[in-house]
């Protein structure tokens, strides 16, 4: 099977889209944060970038805008995809180490735009997390837990109507996400991810930054 690209021509790129579909991105998580935020402290993660609309001052009208392969590449081929595509969700999972139940889902970040990177590209949009108490074991909604997953119109309902009933906590985990890069300034980012590019991966190394 032929590889992904990784930087299609640009005109191939379809930044917003209305399409009640979706596709997943997994990160790493911060060990023992009770909050679904990325792994910076142990792996310097940068992605999710969640703080990308805070630092460039877009975040308005209560909306919290997130980036995806934004500091560093990880898995570009499959935000390539995903830009290319008419997917409007990119789905974000995690693997707390809390629960027990796997992979979960944790929120999502809506396409909205994107940005070229020189080498690839990153996705941009409104970025909605929601606690681990409110987290979706990824099996409950069909998708498998070692692989990206496209998600259609039903998964996505099934995603959307759990959290339209679940208190949103971007903003705690924004705030929690600038501590931790505070504290943690000295820690040099992760400039290889380790992230591996097939779109399949295993359970001990899953995919993903």
């Amino acid at each position: 099977m032929p590889s992904r690209p990784t930087y299609p021509p640009e005109e191939q790129i379809i930044s917003e889209s209305t399409a009640l579909t979706g596709r997943t991105q997994f990160f790493h998580h911060c060990s023992g944060s009770a909050l679904p935020v990325r792994d910076i402290p142990g792996r310097g993660k940068t992605e999710p970038n969640i703080e990308y609309g805070a630092e460039k001052g877009y975040n308005t009208d209560g909306e919290i805008i997130g980036a995806e392969n934004y500091h560093h590449s990880c898995v570009p081929q499959a935000i390539a995809s995903f830009l290319t595509s008419d997917e409007q969700f990119l789905v974000l999972i995690t693997n707390p180490d809390q629960l027990s139940g796997g992979k979960q889902i944790v929120g999502y970040i809506e396409k909205r735009d994107y940005l070229d990177m020189g080498d690839r590209y990153a996705v941009t949009g409104p970025v909605k997390l929601y606690g681990l108490t409110d987290a979706i074991p990824v099996n409950e909604v069909g998708v498998n837990p070692r692989s990206e997953a496209k998600l259609g119109k039903t998964e996505m309902e099934t995603i959307l109507g759990h959290f339209a009933g679940c208190e949103e906590v971007t903003e705690k985990c924004l705030e929690k996400t600038l501590r931790l890069k505070e504290e943690h300034s000295g820690r040099p980012s992760t400039f290889s991810c380790g992230c591996n590019s097939d779109p399949g991966f295993d359970e001990d190394d899953t995919g993903g930054c």
